[in-house]
């Protein structure tokens, strides 16, 4: 005969503590539809005739304890209403993005799974979220597959969506380009490649190891050469070396100052 488990009912204790947990005021997220400094439209929320489209995001998490790369945003502010430093922050990381030429722009979550499915692992693309509640997502090619991961804005800066314990110690960048570039490097890390950063799955398993090695190029928006010599001059650029210093004339300094990231 086959055993039927009888639920177990929640305790008094766990009763008052969802009954909390309801009750507990939510923090506001900046939500913009358009960009007044580079007018670029992002995703519309749903005005209500239905529910948005939420792509699937894997969160990160980490095995080991891993430092942060810059301090947790502790600025306090009313985030309402999209701040002068919202603003900066996000029309800086749309021109840097449109420069990239992995920047997808109008793309779903399914489109971005089709365009991934055939690649390496490692080949990722950032895109605008599918999602209305957040800007951008990163889609990468996994061990398993494509998977895409949301990314937060708080207070001026970008982190990859994760697990709520790992708010103390989850990176944070002023820039979306700074944050790839960040896991491109712990991913070829000897130190930290496939074992301190991984994705979870939506019960909470481990997934598969993050893993971003190459960006998947737009073939209609494929760099410049110019752009090209920019990310091969940043990659030679040394500890210590700083575009300033740069026996070069200052249009060259300022072009290269414009994106100082190698991918």
């Amino acid at each position: 005969m086959l055993e039927v488990p009888v639920p177990k009912l929640p305790s008094t204790e766990e009763r008052a503590f969802h009954r909390q947990k309801k009750t507990r005021p939510e923090r506001t997220l900046v939500m913009l539809t358009s960009c007044p400094r580079c007018q670029h439209t992002f995703r519309s929320p749903c005005c209500g005739g239905g529910s948005p489209e939420a792509s699937p995001s894997l969160p990160l998490t980490f095995i080991l304890p891993s430092p942060p790369i810059s301090a947790k945003p502790t600025t306090k502010a009313d985030l309402s209403q999209p701040s002068d430093l919202d603003l900066k922050r996000i029309s800086a990381t749309m021109k840097r993005l449109k420069a990239s030429g992995w920047f997808y722009e109008g793309i779903t979550w399914q489109e971005s799974m089709s365009i991934l499915a055939s690649t390496k692992p490692g080949t990722f693309l950032v895109r605008e979220s599918s999602d209305p509640r957040y800007l951008f997502s990163l889609s990468v090619q996994g061990l398993k597959g494509p998977v895409s991961v949301r990314i937060h804005y708080v207070n001026g800066y970008f982190r990859l969506d994760a697990e709520p314990a790992l708010g103390p110690v989850i990176p944070f960048f002023d820039c979306v380009v700074k944050l790839v570039e960040y896991y491109i490097y712990t991913s070829n890390n000897s130190r930290s490649c496939n074992t301190e950063h991984v994705f979870v799955d939506w019960t909470g398993h481990n997934y598969s190891h993050i893993l971003l090695r190459k960006p998947l190029y737009q073939r209609t928006k494929f760099p410049s050469l110019k752009h090209l010599a920019r990310l091969r001059i940043n990659s030679l650029l040394k500890i210590g070396d700083t575009v300033p210093n740069l026996d070069i004339p200052v249009t060259l300094k300022d072009y290269l100052q414009e994106y100082p990231y190698t991918h």
